[in-house]
């Protein structure tokens, strides 16, 4: 005896109620096991979603500024580390020329250990202007693919140096043909570009020569440090004039190599006047102070900058935090409703294959 429709009719609405509930059930299993609502945004239904999306894209600009002040933090901390050496090296050696008598008539004891400092120390500050983190020289400005200095032409450097030392003993040896000394060296610095050291030295300084970084919605951070500074020239000169200096070359005065001695421990410690005392203009530095005082000034700004950053990531922490709450209330599921539900589904479909097997095995048979 076959199936009459009204038996088709049951059956194919048990089979509709049975694939509605298995997909439930997987749809639950899968909300246990991940934890979230839905897989995807478009099935936590029209609001949610927009809500979803929207709080994750605040919460993805939040991430992007806590990447971009972890990026900063290090670059700072790298040119913290090359300030502070600079800095110290140069007050040393500063302190370490001051002992020998000054002005007297005969060379200062130490003269040529002196030199020799001078000379490894003008290596290791060329070393640290040309520093570079993940590729990019952090004391070039904007310009992060070219290097400050030109290693390549220090040695060239060095000679010029001699030449204008030279010149300069051949000079009155008075406090303006210092100042013509400084110049000549400042001049001969090899900057590192595409054009002429004088170009280079133009590129790398410019005022537009900065790097910044948004750190929040109305914060962009400058945190340029550059090689062009005057700390970091005037030690360079102080150096490279104090690794050449020598005592009793020929046409040089005792009063003449004293007062290039004395100028380079000001140089490299870092003041605002020339050897006649008066204000000096600086050909490249762009203003007078610099040598070791403007490299602890330069760092301290760097210090009161990373403490800022620390700050921000502190309110960008808590502002994620918050978001992530948010985010939860919209994509997570209730675990234990979710088992609940699974249960409940599980005794549905339990009950519907019962309920398939007694309609399969109905005839009137079992009913005479």
């Amino acid at each position: 005896m076959g199936l009459n429709i009204s038996d088709v009719a049951q059956q194919t609405y048990l089979r509709s109620v049975l694939t509605q509930v298995r997909s439930q059930m997987l749809t639950t299993q899968g909300q246990i096991s991940s934890g979230k609502i839905a897989s995807i945004f478009s099935d936590l239904g029209g609001v949610d979603s927009l809500r979803s999306l929207s709080l994750r894209a605040d919460r993805n600009k939040i991430n992007t500024y806590k990447d971009n002040i972890a990026t900063v933090g290090t670059r700072v901390q790298v040119m913290d580390a090359a300030l502070v050496d600079n800095a110290h090296d140069a007050s040393d050696l500063v302190a370490d020329m001051q002992v020998p008598p000054q002005n007297t008539n005969t060379a200062p004891a130490g003269l040529t250990g002196f030199n020799t400092v001078s000379t490894k120390q003008l290596e290791s500050l060329v070393d640290r202007m040309n520093t570079k983190v993940d590729g990019r020289y952090v004391f070039a400005g904007g310009l992060t693919a070219t290097a400050p200095i030109d290693q390549s032409q220090m040695p060239t450097f060095l000679n010029n140096v001699k030449t204008a030392l030279t010149t300069f003993y051949g000079s009155a040896q008075n406090a303006a043909a210092v100042q013509t000394l400084e110049d000549a060296v400042r001049n001969a610095i090899p900057w590192g570009g595409a054009g002429t050291a004088a170009a280079n030295f133009t590129a790398l300084n410019a005022p537009t020569n900065t790097v910044q970084a948004q750190v929040d919605d109305q914060t962009n951070v400058d945190y340029t440090v550059k090689a062009t500074d005057n700390g970091f020239v005037d030690t360079l000169i102080g150096y490279a004039i104090t690794s050449q200096l020598q005592y009793g070359q020929a046409g040089e005065t005792d009063a003449g190599f004293w007062k290039v001695y004395n100028r380079q421990l000001e140089l490299m410690r870092g003041t605002s006047v020339d050897a006649s005392g008066t204000a000096r203009p600086l050909t490249f530095a762009g203003g007078p102070s610099g040598g070791s005082n403007q490299l602890t000034a330069l760092d301290a700004r760097l210090g009161v900058l990373q403490k800022s950053l620390d700050t921000t990531t502190a309110t960008h922490e808590k502002t994620g935090a918050t978001l992530d709450k948010f985010i939860g209330t919209v994509e997570d599921t209730d675990v234990a409703d979710a088992l609940t539900r699974l249960d409940s589904l599980q005794a549905q479909l339990t009950a519907s294959y019962k309920l398939m097997a007694q309609l399969k095995d109905l005839s009137l048979i079992n009913f005479i």
